[in-house]
């Protein structure tokens, strides 16, 4: 069900597709399935660059960068190879996606180091949609499928349990990984002080280590090419 006729919504299947356990099953057996691993390496690391809690900014950005590269690399190799990008590359969409959250995550950190408080931490994972799938997923609770309509009409009652929620202990609907074709699992309100380290966050790479870190992903990237035998 995660990939015949799955639930694109369904953030529980790209949990599960970019989870260690399928890493590892396809590792079992390298030689057939070397671009599987890279794929679910590659992208697996930049979703995580996101929403990391312990990760510093050096390594989001060198994780950001080097998937960057790697896309870039993948289209050079096909244009080269006279192949068919719609047909062997990812979708436009998500190429564009990527595009806009990797540059927007380096962006981020340069305004967070140059035009904010030393004190104010870069927390990526809290720059996104989350509140929005929240909503969307207590009224997926109400109509699976809600039309335009009925989405203003559910607005008065959700916005009274979203300000209910954010002034109590209590949560919206749990995440959970386990089902299958389960709409929007998130964990926005999940947070706490001792979730992520507010000192970390507030280091940023200097102009010189940005240039270290674009030379050791553009090294690392010429490594996972290799395995592939490109």
């Amino acid at each position: 069900r995660d990939f015949i006729k799955c639930d694109k919504q369904d953030d529980n299947a790209a949990t599960r597709l970019f989870s260690a356990a399928i890493l590892k099953h396809a590792s079992g057996n390298p030689s057939e399935n070397m671009g599987l691993i890279m794929y679910f390496f590659v992208f697996g690391e930049f979703v995580d660059s996101y929403q990391s809690r312990v990760m510093s900014h050096y390594n989001h950005a060198t994780i950001v960068i080097r998937t960057l590269i790697f896309l870039e690399q993948w289209r050079l190799f096909l244009k080269k190879q006279d192949y068919l990008e719609h047909l062997h590359f990812i979708s436009p969409a998500s190429y564009n996606i990527c595009q806009i959250m990797g540059n927007g995550l380096l962006a981020l950190m340069i305004i967070h180091r140059d035009h904010l408080s030393k004190s104010c931490p870069l927390v990526p994972h809290e720059h996104g949609t989350h509140s929005c799938e929240h909503l969307y997923a207590e009224m997926r609770k109400l109509i699976p499928d809600f039309s335009m309509q009925q989405a203003i009409l559910m607005a008065p009652k959700l916005a009274k349990l979203a300000k209910t929620t954010h002034q109590s202990s209590a949560k919206l609907s749990k995440a959970s990984y386990s089902k299958s074709a389960n709409g929007y699992q998130h964990a926005f309100l999940d947070d706490s002080v001792s979730d992520f380290d507010t000192k970390l966050l507030s280091q940023f790479p200097s102009d010189q280590q940005f240039s270290e870190i674009y030379q050791t992903a553009s090294e690392e990237c010429n490594t996972l090419w290799n395995l592939l035998g490109v």
